[in-house]
């Protein structure tokens, strides 16, 4: 039964091809405007970039210092920014530059915010005035040891 198959199956291959004739004169010719292509759009994500550190501004620090009366203190404004954490602190040291008082607050890790503090350095009824340590003073701003500005002020009886 097989060689029969194969016989016909060979017998079939060997028949010439024949001939077919086509009238191009009743084809309709291909469009020549293209449909728009609708595309699927992928939402693109750009690639995380690490940096090790990563950037955070210069530390800096702005003090403004106001002579309070009723009762007489010292004030002092520090705003600072590029600070990573840590603590800032003013230390007020007396004319002949002794340190008098230091005074801390925590800093934020937020190197890209304005942060502002303020220190007051009583007067009256202190030591400052029973002993009339008068003269110029200075607020020493720093962050961890290292000293961003010296503020200087005078206090008078």
């Amino acid at each position: 039964m097989r060689l029969v198959l194969l016989v016909v199956a060979v017998a079939a291959c060997q028949r010439p091809a024949e001939k077919i004739d086509i009238d191009v004169t009743n084809l309709t010719p291909a469009p020549t405007e293209v449909a728009p292509v609708q595309v699927a759009r992928e939402t693109f994500e750009p690639p995380r970039v690490s940096f090790d550190p990563p950037p955070t501004p210069a530390l800096a620090a702005r003090a403004t210092g106001t002579l309070l009366t009723d009762p007489r203190t010292w004030s002092i404004a520090v705003e600072v920014d590029g600070a990573t954490g840590g603590e800032l602190a003013v230390e007020f040291t007396m004319p002949d530059g002794t340190l008098y008082e230091r005074q801390a607050q925590p800093l934020q890790d937020a190197p890209f915010t304005t942060q502002r503090f303020d220190f007051t350095l009583p007067i009256a009824g202190t030591w400052i005035e029973s002993q009339q340590l008068y003269g110029e003073w200075r607020a020493h701003v720093l962050v961890g040891a290292r000293e961003l500005l010296a503020e200087p002020f005078t206090v008078t009886p």
